[in-house]
């Protein structure tokens, strides 16, 4: 009986075993298909094993098994999401190599991605052409050499001549700059970008429900002015005019607010130093010179410098043996904790117009929303509506 159990919890390990190998070989295979000069197998499960590992080999999953096809098996495999690899000859090292390449889009001309150890690098091909590598290497007249060979090629496409001044060397640019030319049309320049930006602006402060005193209820909190000084980045994220962007902002504000009642006067003064950080997603609407745009995005800000306080001053009368009186203001410091947080987190929403400048430079103006919490549960809430000018370098 003894052996019996210990030869059944063997059997059970040696299943648990199987099965957690398995599971990720299971969890991680894509329906797909694969292709031979002959047939097309579709409905199969791969495995994406990454851009180096794809380009060597197609990952077929078949029970808990993994079988790997060469380039010299397949003429080419893919993806239902349409992540296509086509096998090729290229040239690696002065000697030629089969591989897959992934084919990035197509149309009157075909893009191609190669990933290798140590290499990254693009391939087009047309009807008349054979398959071209596109390098990253400059010329000796100094000019970018990829640039010199795509402009020869989509020298019929006037579109794709304004394109290939904004081209960059990298798998977003060279996809949107070869979609563009195969529908022959403008598209806005997608890069990154950097910049100082500034502006004016309201700033109002909002109390908190929780701090429910007597003093704060009897305030009107109007707006106050600010002035906003910084610098941003605009890194494209899509091939689609989705961009992230970023600020780091440096801004001062001063509040003061002043209550009567009968002998009592209360005084709120708020100074603030104030660095805030924005990261927002931003969508531009491509045009040939004007850019309009719209962004929606979170903020973190903390204040360099917080100074706050609320004084009270009373006046009271004093009988002086009956014969003077005298009058006394005291006056007393009140709040408890600090009404404004040192770190503050809330959300952002905005849009405006860029202008073109040239290929490299454009200005913007933009008109935003911002409304921050403070991270105290007491501290009081604050909102603000900034006029913003940017001029990217």
């Amino acid at each position: 009986m003894k052996y019996y159990i210990l030869l059944q919890m063997k059997k059970g390990i040696i299943i648990l075993f199987i099965f957690f190998i398995s599971w990720p070989i299971n969890l991680f295979a894509q329906r797909g298909y694969i292709s031979t000069d002959s047939s097309i197998f579709s409905g199969i499960k791969l495995m994406n094993r990454g851009a180096v590992s794809n380009a060597k080999f197609c990952h077929k999953v078949e029970g808990n098994k993994i079988i790997k096809y060469s380039p010299y098996d397949l003429k080419e495999y893919g993806f239902n999401n349409y992540k296509i690899f086509v096998s090729r000859d290229i040239q690696i090292q002065g000697s030629i190599k089969r591989v897959f390449l992934e084919c990035i889009t197509e149309g009157n001309i075909d893009l191609y991605y190669y990933r290798g150890r140590g290499i990254r690098t693009f391939y087009i091909e047309n009807d008349t052409s054979p398959l071209i590598e596109i390098t990253k290497k400059e010329s000796i007249e100094g000019y970018n050499n990829f640039k010199t060979v795509l402009e020869e090629y989509t020298s019929n496409c006037e579109a794709a001549i304004k394109n290939i001044n904004y081209l960059k060397y990298n798998r977003i640019s060279f996809k949107r700059f070869i979609k563009s030319y195969n529908k022959c049309e403008y598209k806005s320049p997608s890069y990154f970008k950097y910049g100082f930006i500034t502006g004016f602006g309201i700033a109002k402060l909002n109390p908190s429900p929780i701090k429910e005193t007597y003093y704060v209820n009897h305030f009107d909190f109007k707006h106050d002015k600010n002035f906003t000084l910084g610098i941003f980045i605009d890194n494209p994220i899509l091939a689609f005019n989705f961009s992230f962007h970023s600020e780091i902002l440096y801004s001062s504000n001063g509040y003061s607010y002043s209550y009567s009642d009968k002998n009592t006067d209360i005084d709120i003064v708020i100074n603030t130093r104030s660095i805030k950080l924005p990261f927002l997603l931003k969508y531009t609407i491509p045009y040939t010179k004007f850019l309009p745009f719209v962004n929606l995005g979170g903020i973190y800000s903390y204040q360099l410098e917080n100074e706050n306080m609320i004084y009270k001053s009373q006046k009271s009368t004093i009988d002086k043996y009956q014969l003077d009186k005298l009058s006394v203001i005291e006056i007393v410091k009140v709040n408890e904790t600090s009404l404004v947080a040192d770190h503050e987190l809330g959300f952002c929403v905005g849009g405006g117009m860029g202008f073109k400048l040239n290929n490299s430079n454009s200005v913007f103006l933009e008109l935003r929303y911002n409304y921050r919490y403070g991270l105290n549960k007491e501290a009081f809430g604050k909102s603000e509506l900034d006029f913003l000018i940017g001029i990217s370098l």
